[in-house]
């Protein structure tokens, strides 16, 4: 894992709106990439290479999806941190970190250590209203 960059309030929602935005709108260039490929293309472009390109065009659609699942979560896992974070106290949650054996959390925010909590498990929050 990389650092972790903490981003609240609008800005986060603005973080994750742009990052949805980005990712959506990368399946249309894709398959507009692909047409004028094939267009292109159709003149000396064999079944098989044809064939090739639409494996190629097809698994990197299934990772962007993957991709477009993952930033979801993370959005939705800010927007429902920023939610309840009222309802914890930094120092309550550094005792769950504590107790749950978490490591190197000392200089973490309140926000910042709520989603680790909820990444680890240590505390359960439902993200389903959130995406």
């Amino acid at each position: 894992d990389g650092p972790v960059v903490e981003v609240g309030g609008a800005v986060s929602r603005i973080v994750g709106r742009t990052a949805l935005q980005s990712a959506q709108a990368s399946a249309p260039r894709l398959k507009a990439a692909a047409r004028a490929l094939v267009d292109y293309d159709s003149a000396t472009a064999t079944l098989e290479e044809l064939r090739t390109v639409q494996r190629e065009l097809s698994q990197t659609v299934l990772e962007l999806g993957s991709e477009n699942e993952v930033l979801r979560k993370e959005v939705a896992l800010w927007q429902a941190v920023e939610d309840v974070s009222s309802m914890y106290k930094l120092e309550e949650l550094k005792e769950m970190a504590r107790y749950g054996g978490l490591k190197g959390y000392s200089s973490e925010g309140k926000n910042a250590l709520l989603r680790r909590l909820v990444r680890e498990g240590m505390i359960k929050l439902d993200l389903s209203p959130y995406y």
